[in-house]
């Protein structure tokens, strides 16, 4: 394949553009890297998902940093999909194995599946309301307006 020979040209206010440096009319491309996508690596997007790898460990593993990883699920939808898809199938596994232990007798699964279904009533912290007046009285019987604490500290 042969690659014609390109050069920037600027254009209206706004990124530089690529041109056909062959002059035959070939199309002008916002200038830039092209894109890495390819939908055909959704397969393996889907698996590593599912196996609990976070979206920085995927784009990684794709080779693209969080930005251009964050454009592919803005831009393909079918992407996004399998993307979210997949890491609901995780999430549930990681659920049916937490309630799992839990019902087995595991108290740290017991507590931590009630602290989380059911935080108004399991949480460590209450919120207590309090109504009405709070009144705080002090005196101040040993306070001397005179003395400052450069005094009391020399």
């Amino acid at each position: 394949m042969i690659i014609p020979r390109m050069k920037y040209e600027e254009g209206p206010p706004g990124p530089f553009l690529l041109r056909n440096f062959m002059g035959d009319g070939g199309d002008t491309v916002p200038a830039g890297r092209k894109s890495k996508y390819d939908p055909g690596m959704i397969p393996a997007v889907e698996m590593w998902a599912r196996d609990g790898l976070t979206e920085e460990e995927i784009a990684r593993k794709l080779g693209v940093g969080h930005t251009a990883f964050n454009v592919w699920k803005n831009k393909h939808a079918e992407f996004a999909e399998a993307l979210k898809t997949s890491k609901e199938t995780a999430d549930a596994r990681v659920e049916k194995a937490l309630y799992t232990k839990a019902l087995d007798g595991d108290t740290t699964a017991q507590i931590f599946w009630l602290k989380n279904r059911q935080p108004g009533k399991w949480r460590d912290k209450r919120d207590i309301g309090v109504e009405g007046q709070i009144i705080i009285e002090a005196t101040f019987e040993d306070y001397d307006e005179d003395s400052t604490d450069k005094e009391q500290t020399s």
